[in-house]
């Protein structure tokens, strides 16, 4: 009994890093899903300061997203840019 409880207790640990591990900015953008989030990932070239310096056409063009997806991040970028 106690080999089990410490199988799950480590088993929920460790999921539980790996979400803190893989965890992006972009995950706080509201209205992106997680297959949208890949694709932006594997487009984006470019710091999160340069983005914040971009218009929502721009981030259309860059990233190949739909533009509610773009203007959730312009706005998300605008309001958390330090």
């Amino acid at each position: 009994m106690r080999d089990e409880a410490h199988r799950f207790s480590r088993r929920l640990h460790h999921k539980a890093e790996k979400k803190r591990i893989f965890k992006s900015w972009i995950d706080d953008v509201p209205g992106i899903g997680e297959s949208t989030k890949k694709e932006i990932l594997k487009k984006i070239t470019s710091p999160k300061e340069d983005l914040a310096k971009m218009n929502v056409k721009e981030l259309m063009d860059l990233l190949g997203i739909q533009e509610r997806h773009a203007k959730a991040m312009y706005e998300y970028l605008r309001a958390n840019i330090d």
